[in-house]
């Protein structure tokens, strides 16, 4: 109730209703901080649990001897040429970024 005090604005905020009013605000406060770290929380428990099956998705490519298990191959190769790709974009990307500050200089 008190958080809805504070948005009624028909009545000035002084006095007791006032206090009403500060306090309705708080408690608007420690709310959305409380949902916004519940919504941060459960976003770094979504990024760990990832991290850990990326982890055992490696482990999985080599078998007990160390030797590359055939079956994960085509998995290091779509990151290989992830990899691959995103230098190629970041030389493109300093590349241009030269010619149009030599582009400007002229």
């Amino acid at each position: 109730m008190s958080a809805l005090v504070y948005f009624f604005f028909s009545k000035e905020h002084k006095g007791a209703f006032g206090g009403v009013a500060t306090f309705g605000i708080w408690i608007l406060m420690i709310g959305f901080g409380a949902s916004f770290g519940f919504t941060v929380m459960a976003r770094i428990s979504l990024f760990i649990n990832r991290m850990q099956d990326t982890k055992a998705w490696g482990l999985e490519a080599f078998n007990a001897t160390g030797t590359a298990n055939p079956n994960y191959g085509s998995s290091f190769q779509v990151v290989f040429w992830l990899f691959v790709l995103f230098i190629a974009g970041y030389i493109v990307y300093e590349i241009m970024n030269h010619l149009k500050s030599k582009a400007q200089a002229s």
